[in-house]
């Protein structure tokens, strides 16, 4: 399996599922699956709106050999990180 073809199939999932991009954070093989862990950004619009600044939400998402998405969980929801331009 190629890692590209895995971050395809788990972006593919979150546009349909979802209608979000996700950012691939890690992905590790286990036995016969994948586990991938990602960001999605929450619509910055309804941040701004409620005033509670940029936020993510972790995922993990598990993969079966066929590339295809067996479960995914919300991990987190926090903050992004700010960058320090200084």
């Amino acid at each position: 399996m190629k890692i590209s073809e895995i971050s395809d199939s788990v972006n593919r999932f979150f546009k349909e599922t979802l209608n979000q991009k996700c950012r691939i954070l890690s992905v590790t093989p286990n036995d016969k699956e994948w586990e991938v862990r990602c960001e999605v950004n929450i619509d910055p619009n309804y941040t701004a709106i409620r005033g509670i600044g940029d936020i993510v939400e972790i995922y993990d998402v598990i993969l079966n050999s066929t590339m295809e998405i067996i479960s995914f969980t919300l991990k987190e929801t926090k903050r992004k990180a700010a960058l320090d331009n200084e």
